[in-house]
Parts: structure tokens; C-alpha cells; sequence
């Protein structure tokens, strides 16, 4: 924030969403949420737009929820943008370009009156003049959460009417949640090989922070750390016939980040709670 300040550029935020039922897939919805952000940026419009505001770059990271309507796909996008700019003109823009974008991507009907409206009410969101502190708000639960932590406000947490984080869904899934630890697994393979942080190009080197390479960090590794979580063979027949071995390994691998080892023992024990419930529900 401070490169932003420092160079006379506005931070704004900028969160996208669109409708969503509960029998959308979450692969779908990724699929046409890419597809949209893609179309958004397309075209002599955009590039109007984007000179009329002097965009600079942006920050975008990705939020996924489950809740009563389904999947929730939805994008906060950190932008730098002229010091000139209202907050409110922005949205109004954006929302017409953002309901062409969506519309040609198959995510929203514009003969549905009623959808129409909603959308023009909710899909788009602009907070100019933002903070650090609201940017990393909004990622709070979707990025720095825990099995613990979810545990921790589980008694305290009212309702789940924005939904549920993914590691809500493996917490309720432990607690006998089956469908909850179906879309855990339901997340983990849709989301394989996305990234859920994106920089515009050269962003990094203006701000002044050095990008590594997956061989660079992988040689800050110690070589010589070994992990290990041990299952009994009960665990390891339902890996074996849901085939979810590289499921298993990726939540192993997420806990391990999140807390260590300590860390991949909690979440490998609520995914073989998803999967024993899956086993229960097919006998």
C-alpha cells in the first residue's frame, strides 16, 4: 500500500460474483468465473476504461464458500488507480462490463428479471481509498484459516448464511457432516493446479519484491527433514477405493503449511472421517 500512496495511486477494492445454485458444480462455476474474468478484460471497452482510470495493476486472489445456494466462487481484486477516482462512478462502470462479461459466459440470463436485479445489486463491490488492513480482511478466512481455528469458532460463529470456508466443510465433516466431506473433496479436486494469489505482470519488481522460482524455494528446503503421520490399513483401503491417494497427499501437504506436522495429522484425520462417512453412505 505504501509503493501506492508513495506514488500518487489510489488502492481500491474490487470484489466480482455472479449467481450460483446449489446444483452447480464447483468445476463449472470455476470454468465460467475464468471465462468471465477473461471477457471482462477483452476488447476496446475495457481498454477505455482501464486509460480513463489510469489502472495500473492489480492484486486478485480467489474466495470460495459453500452455503445454502451452492458453490461461491467470487474474486477481491486489489487495484491501483488514479487518485481522481469515485468509488461509485467505478462500480456503476464496472457492473456493465462485468454483466457482459458473465452474460457471454454463460452465468447470467437476461431474461430472468429477477436475477437481473440481484446482480445489479451484488456483483459487483468497490471500496476506494482501502487499507492493508481491509484487503487482508477479506482473505482472513479464505486463506489464513485452519482446522483449529474453524474449531476454535465453531460455538461462537452465527449462523452460515455467507457460507462455509473449506476447512469449515472438513471440520463439519468430522463432526459427522457426510455431504460436508464430500465437498471437501469436491474443493480439492477442482481446485488441483489453480492458483488462488495472481500479481499483474511486473507488479512484484515495481513494488520491490523478488520473485523465486519453485526451484528456488524448493532448495531453502532442508533436505534432510523427514515428516511422518502413520493410518491404519482402514484408512488406507478407503484412499485406495475412492482413489484419492493424491487427495490424501494434498491435505496432508496443506496441514503441513498450516501447522507443521501437528498440523498435517489434523486435517489427514478429519479427510479419512470424509471418506469413512462416504464408505458408510455406499454400503
Amino acid at each position: 500500500m505504501s509503493w501506492a500512496y508513495a506514488g500518487g495511486f489510489q488502492p481500491v477494492m474490487v470484489t466480482f460474483t455472479f449467481p450460483h445454485k446449489d446444483w452447480h458444480s464447483l468445476r463449472e462455476l470455476l470454468l465460467k468465473q475464468a471465462k468471465a474474468l477473461t471477457l471482462l478484460r477483452q476488447g476496446a471497452p475495457w481498454k477505455r476504461f482501464t486509460q480513463s482510470i489510469n489502472y495500473q495493476a492489480l492484486i486478485r486472489s480467489l474466495e470460495l464458500t459453500y452455503g445454502k445456494n451452492g458453490w461461491h466462487p467470487h474474486t477481491h481484486e486489489l487495484w491501483f488507480v488514479s487518485s481522481q477516482v469515485e468509488a461509485v462512478e467505478l462500480r456503476s462502470r464496472l457492473t456493465e462490463l462485468w454483466e457482459s462479461a458473465c452474460v457471454r459466459a454463460g452465468l447470467l440470463d437476461r431474461n430472468d428479471v429477477v436475477q437481473m436485479y440481484n446482480f445489479g445489486l451484488h456483483a459487483v463491490d468497490v471500496k476506494g481509498w482501502c487499507q492493508a488492513s481491509d484487503y487482508l480482511a477479506k482473505q482472513d478466512d479464505s486463506r489464513h484459516w485452519g482446522v483449529d481455528r474453524e474449531m476454535a469458532k465453531a460455538t461462537s460463529k452465527a449462523g452460515t448464511d455467507k457460507g462455509r470456508h473449506p476447512f469449515g466443510l472438513l471440520v463439519d465433516a468430522k463432526a459427522g457432516d457426510f455431504q460436508a466431506g464430500e465437498k471437501y473433496l469436491e474443493f480439492i479436486e477442482s481446485m488441483k493446479g489453480k492458483r488462488q494469489l495472481f500479481w499483474s505482470h511486473g507488479l512484484k519488481a515495481r513494488v520491490g519484491i523478488e520473485e523465486q522460482s519453485d526451484e528456488e524455494l524448493a532448495e531453502k528446503v532442508d533436505p534432510l527433514q523427514v515428516v511422518s503421520c502413520a493410518f491404519d490399513s482402514g484408512n488406507w483401503y478407503r484412499v485406495a477405493r475412492f482413489r484419492k491417494r493424491a487427495l490424501m497427499l494434498e491435505t496432508a501437504e496443506a496441514g503441513y503449511h498450516e501447522a507443521g506436522v501437528s498440523g498435517a495429522s489434523a486435517y489427514l484425520g478429519v479427510f479419512f472421517a470424509s471418506l469413512y462417512g462416504m464408505d458408510r453412505m455406499r454400503q
